[in-house]
């Protein structure tokens, strides 16, 4: 397994998914030096050499979460895949500090929904 240069990470956990169709799902806070910019990345198996060979994952430009980019706060992230086919992200970003018990600068859990 090697670090994929095509998909920026500030060094924090992103979360994966093989879907039915044969894509995989990637998602992370896609900034390379800060925990910001929750996108959701799609990519197909390149076996361009033949022979079943895998020779990696093509990605595509990704899909950012929300309006702000580099500006919202992101951390930790989770994929599911629904019936439809559409991919839930359920990801961490700054909340609301009045949340009693929060502490630290990711209080909300968001979920997103992208139609595929």
């Amino acid at each position: 397994m090697t670090f994929d240069t095509a998909l920026p990470d500030p060094d924090v956990a992103g979360a994966a998914l093989g879907l039915r169709d044969g894509t995989v799902a990637f998602s992370n806070p896609s900034h390379p030096t800060q925990r910001a910019n929750m996108s959701l990345f799609l990519g197909q198996y390149d076996s361009a050499t033949g022979g079943g060979v895998t020779q990696g994952i093509k990605w595509d430009a990704g899909t950012p979460l929300s309006d702000g980019g580099a500006a919202v706060p992101a951390a930790y992230s989770a994929l599911f895949e629904s019936r439809d086919e559409a991919v839930g992200i359920l990801w961490e970003t700054q909340g609301d500090e009045a949340f009693e018990g929060c502490t630290g600068g990711y209080c909300s859990i968001v979920l997103s929904v992208i139609k595929r």
